[in-house]
C-alpha cells in the first residue's frame, strides 16, 4: 500500500513539474512570437 501511494506522489509531482514546464515553453513561444513579429516589422520599416 505504502509503495502504491508514494508511486501515486512521485506521479503527481512528475505532472506538477510538467505542467509548469509546458506553462514556462507557452510564455516562451508567446514572447518568441510577439519578438519576431516585431523585429520583422522594424527590419519592413527600416527598408522603407
Amino acid at each position: 500500500m505504502k509503495d502504491i501511494l508514494g508511486f501515486l506522489v512521485m506521479l503527481a509531482m512528475l505532472g506538477w513539474f510538467a505542467m509548469g514546464v509546458v506553462q514556462v515553453l507557452k510564455t516562451l513561444w508567446l514572447y518568441g512570437v510577439v519578438a519576431v513579429v516585431v523585429l520583422s516589422l522594424l527590419v519592413f520599416f527600416a527598408r522603407h
